[in-house]
């Protein structure tokens, strides 16, 4: 490399291999950039006490891809640690252990660096992988994405929980959270794999069943196994799209896919369709889909019949946890329609005691047959409990009378009323009062707004109003609620979408300023692998791409 530079960076092939580079064998010499262990780099990373608990946090911005330090221990056998753990740990003892290969493992329960104190996250900001230096195993933590000063470190504990055999609860709250940790969880039959179908647990019974690496959900172990056959590094590289893996990552086949927008991770529609339904492959369409990977809450009523330990067994299914939340938002939506009665229901009608209203019967001797209104004082009727047919007064009786201009048993019109009811009378013969023959409700004026059903909804002829222009309504927090219930419960992706003209124009604009992103990036990238080298050059364009990649998957989120 020129003078001034660092070596063996993006473009080595050892750095690649994650194996640090011979100082008398590597070309770059003392610019050699990938002995980051050998040169013992100054880690930038500390410990600070938040809520009584020791946080390791970034002591500086650290763009990813850096060195932060070397994760050490203990180096036991397998055999070793388990004898440790059943004679000589406690209960109580805090557990860092990490494998480093096939038959050992570090052991950094009673000593060694600041990297085992680092928090666990479902979406990390590190992480801990295996390097060779000088012939040698070394564990090595070096950054994933770009961490700000005092920004808490984070790497996934999986290795950890899956080493000690434990199945563990997560509560990071990041999007892509598994909720259980440990590849293996409790549940109660029937369970089926998700990818072949066959059945894991038998239908009332309970055991443990394997989690899929990437989703934590059911799986049998013969697609366990198939999955971890598999080097997706290689078909990232292989692939016939661009920056997309290509194979399904669920079932490992290839077929009709789905990308995501966020990493090269795919999904074929056989998988999305059996474990979500038809309507979910609708929404991956269209628009910019973000993957079961980045995003999990769809999983999440696949995950729920699943526990740790130290849970109760779950025996209720999903779909009837389902089927109460959506029952519970639709009462929501009730009120919110129609805020003056509490259910779309008749409301409760009541009358004083020794109140008589014309057209109800007014006496009852003796109970009736089950589920008739109960006998109560003469005019009145005793009040049940909510919702049961004694708090609705009802017309009860009254004589027939004959249609008038209609004998009986002719053939003219009849409209006969609901049995026990007292038939309609034209409005001719009311009765005194503006009151209906057999119904104790008074009649409306003719000039009175239509009263729909029960509720407080009318309709009058009102002036029509010149059309203006369209105004989008803000929502109010009751309709955000409804909103956030239903992504919950269902996993659906509710997307507000404009369907304005004049949002064309937003749209060419952003698509020219992606043009413009490209142009500018190809224009530095020519000067700067001149001037700083080919690295650099690329670096510059990955950025421009990137951007832009931004710019494009907002313009088709809004088409």
């Amino acid at each position: 490399p020129p003078k001034g530079q660092s070596g063996c960076l993006a473009e080595c092939e050892n750095r690649a291999k994650r194996v640090e580079c011979d100082a008398p064998l590597c070309k770059a010499g003392e610019q050699c950039g990938n002995r980051a262990i050998q040169n013992n780099t100054a880690i930038k990373i500390a410990i600070t006490e938040g809520f009584g608990v020791s946080i390791v946090v970034a002591t500086e911005d650290i763009p990813s891809g850096v060195f932060l330090g070397q994760y050490t221990g203990q180096v036991l056998a397998k055999k070793e640690l388990d004898d440790r753990i059943d004679k000589e740990y406690t209960k109580k003892q805090k557990l860092y252990v990490l494998p480093l290969n096939q038959n050992l493992v570090i052991d950094a329960s009673m000593k060694g660096s600041i990297c085992r104190l680092a928090c666990h996250s479902c979406s990390p900001n590190s992480e801990v992988v295996a390097w060779k230096v000088e012939g040698l195993d070394c564990l090595a933590m070096y950054s994933v994405k770009d961490i700000k000063a005092n920004e808490s470190i984070t790497f996934d504990h999986s290795p950890q929980i899956q080493l000690l055999k434990m199945i563990k609860r997560c509560t990071c709250g990041e999007r892509s959270c598994q909720k259980i940790l440990g590849g293996l969880a409790n549940a109660s039959g029937p369970l089926m794999c998700g990818v072949c179908r066959t059945k894991v647990v038998e239908g009332g019974s309970s055991g443990q069943v394997c989690l899929h690496p990437a989703l934590a959900t059911p799986v049998c172990g013969e697609c366990l196994e198939q999955y971890r056959q598999v080097d997706w590094a290689w078909k990232l590289m292989t692939t016939k799209t661009p920056g997309k893996e290509g194979a399904c990552r669920w079932c490992t086949k290839t077929g009709k896919m789905v990308n995501c927008s966020d990493c090269p991770k795919s999904f074929c529609k056989k998988c999305l369709k059996i474990n979500l339904g038809g309507n979910y492959i609708k929404l991956a369409e269209t628009g910019s889909w973000t993957c079961l990977v980045c995003d999990t809450r769809p999983l999440d009523k696949i995950r729920a019949v699943l526990w740790a330990e130290g849970e109760e067994a779950k025996t209720e299914t999903a779909g009837g946890d389902l089927n109460q939340s959506v029952w519970s938002i639709m009462s929501d939506v009730g009120h919110l329609l129609n805020p003056g009665t509490r259910s779309p229901g008749i409301p409760r009608i009541t009358r004083p005691p020794g109140q008589n209203s014309p057209g109800i019967r007014g006496s009852a001797q003796a109970a009736g047959p089950r589920g008739s209104p109960q006998a109560g004082p003469r005019g009145s009727l005793q009040a049940g409990p909510r919702g049961s047919p004694q708090t609705i007064p009802r017309p009860m009786g009254g004589i027939r009378q004959t249609r008038p201009g209609a004998l009986r048993g002719a053939l003219g019109p009849r409209f006969p009323g609901p049995r026990g009811n007292s038939p309609r009378t034209p409005s001719g013969l009311s009765r005194p009062g503006g009151q209906r023959a057999g119904t104790p409700f008074p009649l409306r004026p003719a000039l009175s707004p239509r009263l729909l059903g029960q509720s407080n909804v009318t309709i009058e002829k009102v002036a029509r109003q010149s059309p203006g222009p369209a105004v989008q309504q803000a929502r109010s927090g009751q309709t955000e609620a409804i909103i956030n219930q239903l992504q919950r419960y269902s996993g659906l992706s509710i997307q507000p979408i404009s369907e304005s003209v004049s949002h064309l124009d937003g749209i060419v604009k952003e698509v020219e300023a992606a043009h413009r992103i490209l142009q500018e990036a190809c224009n530095e990238a020519r000067r700067i692998s001149k001037e700083e080298g080919l690295v650099k050059s690329k670096e510059r364009i990955g950025e421009g791409v990137k951007a832009a990649r931004a710019k494009l998957a907002y313009v088709e989120s809004r088409l």
